[in-house]
């Protein structure tokens, strides 16, 4: 199976930066996907269970549940299948504010054609 592991700050990484370096992620990230050849994973995120026993009330910026997300794993890098709407949601959902001019956006703002702006 094409499955790979990761941490909470992980799951930020991935949804802030469009493509991220395999060295910007966790370790353990890096050695599950090290194994791996380039195509398509499911990236998962468990928490543990060591941080839900200690609290009482989920704590605002840490998963609580279980996370599955779909991306495409490179030689150096990793991209979600996570549209720009969804990578909002979900960075709300971690506590943290997403700034309105940050560029989350999963296709580059070159490849945008603005010929059509009269149709």
């Amino acid at each position: 199976m094409r499955l790979v592991s990761m941490t909470a700050d992980d799951v930020k990484t991935l949804l802030q930066k469009p493509n991220p370096l395999l060295s910007d992620l966790s370790s353990q990230f890096s050695d599950s996907a090290r194994h791996l050849s380039v195509g398509p994973v499911l990236l998962n995120y468990y928490p543990s269970n060591s941080q839900s026993d200690q609290a009482e009330e989920p704590l605002p910026g840490i998963l609580q549940h279980s996370i599955h997300l779909s991306a495409w794993l490179a030689a150096k890098s990793c991209r979600l299948f996570v549209g720009r709407p969804d990578r909002y949601h979900y960075l709300v959902l971690l506590g943290m504010e997403p700034d309105i001019d940050q560029n989350l956006d999963t296709v580059s703002s070159s490849s945008h054609c603005d010929d059509n702006k009269e149709l």
